[in-house]
């Protein structure tokens, strides 16, 4: 990623869309598997762009969080779910989320994201 703007971790429970807080949507792909529970999201605050998912897993007695690259993604509120559009196949490339290697999104981040120019996304 060298070179490239610091990415921001935007936790769940920090964003509000016409379903309410995203916090706890379980999340789902293309043909109805669950995937885990929606944690929260990557982002590009100065390009104004989402990156990647978080999603905790749950596996026996442990739980894990996975950034899921950005696809595209379907909001169901009555159902409290985000389905995700992308290569079922995919799961095993998945990178563990290692919240030490992102910063918390933060004030200074909305205020680029709303007043910085938009870039476009990296080849």
């Amino acid at each position: 990623m060298s070179g490239a703007a610091p990415l921001r971790y935007l936790d769940a429970t920090a964003v509000f869309s016409p379903a309410g807080e995203l916090r706890d949507f379980k999340v789902s792909d293309s043909l109805g598997s669950s995937l885990g529970r929606l944690t929260g999201f990557v982002v590009d605050p100065a390009a104004r762009q989402l990156r990647y998912f978080v999603v905790e897993v749950a596996r026996w007695l442990s739980k894990r969080r996975y950034l899921i690259p950005l696809c595209p993604a379907t909001l169901e509120p009555q159902r409290r779910t985000v389905t995700l559009d992308c290569d079922p196949g995919a799961k095993n490339d998945w990178r563990e989320f290692d919240d030490r290697q992102f910063s918390r999104f933060s004030d200074d981040d909305l205020l680029d994201a709303l007043f910085a120019e938009a870039r476009p996304m990296d080849s």
